[in-house]
């Protein structure tokens, strides 16, 4: 039988509000494009943010290769035919730096984190080339 549970399990089992703040412009790239299926594989660079989880009172820093750095990046992948950015889940290089003692083990520092999801811009963009 399980009585106590570390506190890094405990927190993913809970349902808490995590918040992400960005600070600075964040330069979208396109690597490489593939015409037939008009799919362009991007970076997005120079990502530098706090992360706050006020249920447990944790904030932390996100970004690259260190908590100043300003350098943090993921990939992603943009469809002219459905004119949506999709962040991957992998290829990026964010961590966490700097856990405030409220994050009680649930991160730690140097903890690697990414962000994934699908993003329609507008007005409708469409490329051609990286």
């Amino acid at each position: 039988m399980v009585t106590r549970l570390p506190a890094k399990y405990l927190w993913a089992s809970m349902r808490v509000t995590v918040s992400l703040t960005i600070t600075g412009k964040m330069p979208l790239n396109a690597t490489s494009f593939n015409k037939t299926t008009k799919v362009a594989s991007m970076t997005i660079t120079k990502i530098h943010g706090s992360i706050s989880v006020s249920a447990i009172s944790c904030t932390a820093t996100v970004d690259g290769t260190g908590a100043t750095a300003h350098n943090g990046m993921v990939k992603a992948t943009f469809s002219n035919t459905t004119d949506t950015l999709k962040v991957l889940a992998t290829g990026g290089n964010l961590h966490i730096y700097n856990p405030s003692s409220g994050c009680n083990g649930a991160v730690s520092n140097n903890d690697a984190v990414n962000f994934t999801g699908g993003y329609k811009f507008a007005p409708k963009q469409t490329i051609t080339s990286p």
